[in-house]
């Protein structure tokens, strides 16, 4: 079980890592952690947002634009993210935050992908 293991701003994205557990005779399950709150941020919010990894700050004024930016650039990464999965066959699933754990468990169990 590896976590946080995607970092899609480091010096090799989060494909390379993934071709190399793969490689090595692993068989990765990406498991994408999706919160509402990035994916769909709301019109007219001042926000901080702080990045989780450095923790630097960035304050942003969310009007009409930022919002339809960022909920476009949100989409775009996840959907990336899974041709990706795709392509290298491996398993990938989104699980929402606002989801409960038990109902994305038995959504992807009765989807049948992490059962091969």
């Amino acid at each position: 079980l590896l976590t946080d293991l995607l970092d899609p701003a480091g010096p090799q994205g989060y494909e390379e890592p993934l071709r190399r557990l793969r490689a090595a005779g692993h068989e990765p399950f990406v498991v994408h952690v999706v919160s509402p709150d990035e994916a769909e941020p709301e019109v007219g919010q001042d926000v901080d947002l702080q990045d989780a990894e450095t923790g630097e700050v960035v304050s942003v004024a969310l009007d009409r634009a930022a919002v339809q930016a960022v909920t476009q650039a949100h989409a775009r990464f996840r959907a990336d993210a899974a041709a990706f999965c795709r392509r290298a066959e491996l398993g990938y699933v989104e699980a929402r935050t606002d989801v409960p754990f038990e109902d994305l468990v038995l959504g992807v169990l009765r989807r049948g992908a992490l059962v091969r």
